[in-house]
């Protein structure tokens, strides 16, 4: 088997950003715009998770708000024709999507998820899960059980019907009493992303999400945004989106060229130590080294280039 594989033909995203602009103007309804975000709103403020109900419709409420924010800001530099993105504006609807979406991970029970990994496994899921619900037929919000409910029926669970897709009390730690989607259900998504991805999404709400967060270098071109023009990396050639076990080439280019990175500097102090003379100095040096890169490296391994 061929290892370089697609989600979809490579062909369909060869022009992935002319199909943007191009589809701007027509988001669905249901999408937020950026536009229409609250700028008082407080960003503090958690998801209600006192039952099902209030976690289903906060996850939902939250990943459209996220969804909107992401690809309208993306809609309107692409647009301008500009360069460089306006600075304010982009730092801006970056922390409302920052926040936005990082209330939607804390849906979820990531208990279970390695610490190392959960932070970028956990922008995964929520847009995975998001893109799984939206081809599912979901029930209308009064049907799902609200605290008064579990309470009445004396459950600490609640499935989407037909799925094995549920929110759980949690037992206990720091969140005990809270309904999230349970730890089992968080390893799955995955898999139900998987096997649903195939299916129409109903609402078109987030169609697509997911294949552009995997493929494109978005993170990387808003951490060099004013350095080399975003637009620069989101137009490179069709082949670096290719994938290869698992990652897009661009991704696998990055990696070695960050780790190769780290390795020349700290071969770099070895080296220089032959130089100092015996002393504190030379004993420090080597360790230091490694402290430093490792840390750095482990960084932009997981929250610019985003490899999971």
């Amino acid at each position: 088997m061929n290892p370089i594989s697609c989600c979809r033909p490579i062909r369909q995203h060869s022009r992935l950003v002319l199909l943007l602009l191009l589809l701007g103007p027509a988001l669905p309804m249901d999408v937020v715009k950026a536009d229409a975000v609250d700028p008082n709103a407080n960003p503090l403020r958690p998801i209600d998770t006192s039952s099902p109900r209030s976690t289903f419709q906060g996850f939902m409420d939250n990943m459209s708000l996220a969804h909107g924010l992401y690809f309208d800001t993306l809609f309107d530099y692409l647009k301008s024709g500009e360069l460089y993105p306006k600075s304010a504006t982009l730092s801006d609807r970056h922390m409302a999507f920052m926040s936005t979406q990082e209330a939607a991970e804390r849906t979820l029970d990531l208990s279970e998820l390695p610490p190392a990994m959960a932070a970028e496994s956990s922008r995964r899921l929520v847009i995975q899960l998001r893109e799984v619900l939206d081809r599912l037929e979901l029930p209308p919000p009064e049907a799902i059980p609200d605290a008064k409910a579990m309470t009445a029926a004396d459950q600490t669970r609640w499935a989407l019907p037909d799925t094995e897709i549920r929110i759980a009390k949690v037992e206990k730690g720091p969140r005990a009493g809270e309904f999230l989607f349970d730890a089992e259900t968080v390893s799955r998504i995955p898999d139900f992303y998987e096997k649903v991805k195939h299916l129409p999404n109903r609402t078109g709400a987030t169609a697509d999400w997911y294949d552009w967060y995997t493929r494109q270098p978005i993170a990387l071109a808003y951490m060099l945004r004013t350095v080399i023009p975003p637009r620069w990396l989101l137009e490179m050639p069709v082949w670096t989106r290719a994938i290869l076990l698992n990652q897009p080439i661009w991704r696998w280019v990055g990696l070695m060229a960050v780790s190769g990175l780290a390795g020349l500097v700290v071969l770099g102090c070895f080296r220089l130590t032959r130089n100092i003379p015996h002393g504190n100095w030379r004993r420090l040096l080597r360790p230091v080294s490694v402290m430093v890169a490792s840390p750095v490296t482990a960084f932009v391994l997981s929250d610019i280039l985003r490899v999971s």
